[in-house]
């Protein structure tokens, strides 16, 4: 009975989102700043595109969530993850300091992999109904 763990289906519903982000976000938490920038980037693009075509409904569900407002997410983005968030960017910082990257802004980077990564499964019924 799933009840016995997680009390009721919000307790279930917000397992499941935080699972989702724990598995996307697990692919960057090695990210330091002595690896090549390229490298990095690629395997963690290659990581998240992987998860997005393996567990499309996955990040279905969450883009649904945060459509609707994050509300259920509000706990697990706490200061803990937002200091975890801050510790990605400046990694981007240091390979731009060390003149190993172009200027960008970190954070806006950021949001742009996590879309582009994210857009093949979210939008899988609009990229079907354009392509053919």
């Amino acid at each position: 009975n799933l009840h016995y763990y997680f009390g009721n289906k919000l307790g279930l519903y917000t397992a499941v989102l935080s699972n989702i982000l724990e598995l996307w976000d697990s692919t960057f938490n090695t990210l330091g700043v002595d690896d090549d920038p390229a490298e990095a980037l690629a395997r963690y693009i290659r990581a998240k595109m992987e998860f997005s075509r393996r567990y499309p409904l996955a990040s279905r569900i969450f883009a649904m969530e945060i459509i609707s407002g994050g509300e259920c997410l509000t706990a697990h983005f706490n200061q803990d993850y937002r200091s975890w968030f801050r510790g990605r960017a400046a990694v981007f910082e240091a390979w731009i300091a060390a003149g190993r990257m172009d200027p960008v802004d970190p954070v806006h980077l950021i949001f742009l992999l996590w879309g582009s990564t994210q857009h093949y499964a979210d939008f899988a019924s609009q990229i079907g109904l354009v392509t053919g």
